[in-house]
């Protein structure tokens, strides 16, 4: 009764389960210090829950209609403005980003990404937006904390 069509329904529900998805991300990234490893250690958060949840994964593939995504712009925003990163702007760096991992998304549902495929997802992300080969490192080396967790700043390597 509250949405028109069907359309807007799996919309809002797109929106609603990526927002609390971002969420859920961002307070396990609590104490992580530094925009970029936060985006980064953030997007490999993301595509475990993706690999975990091969429907889930398949449906925000598909639908893919995105909120604001506030949490992601903003560390991009900052590793901008800290030199962490270097793209002409935001907007290119979230198009082109969020437009690879939808990408990713699919491979990931199908079942056809090898083994070892999210982590470089996330290392040709963070190439993309001009992080330094030491800050991917940094990011890949992470122990990933469980979703909605604080990271206590571990790391292994």
């Amino acid at each position: 009764n509250h949405y028109q069509s069907v359309e807007q329904l799996l919309e809002a529900t797109s929106i609603w389960t990526i927002d609390s998805a971002v969420r859920a991300i961002d307070r396990s990234l609590r104490g992580v210090e530094g925009p970029a490893l936060r985006f980064g250690t953030g997007v490999r958060l993301f595509l475990a829950a993706a690999e975990a949840n091969p429907v889930w994964c398949l449906f925000i593939a598909r639908v893919w209609k995105l909120g604001p995504l506030e949490v992601p712009r903003r560390d991009v925003r900052d590793g901008l403005k800290r030199g962490e990163f270097h793209v002409p702007t935001l907007e290119v760096a979230m198009d082109v980003v969020l437009g690879g991992l939808r990408e990713a998304l699919f491979r990931i549902g199908s079942g056809q990404a090898p083994r070892g495929y999210r982590d470089r997802v996330v290392e040709t992300c963070l190439q993309t937006l001009g992080a330094s080969p030491d800050l991917v490192a940094r990011v890949l080396a992470r122990d990933l904390p469980p979703p909605g967790q604080p990271q206590n700043g571990a790391s292994h390597g």
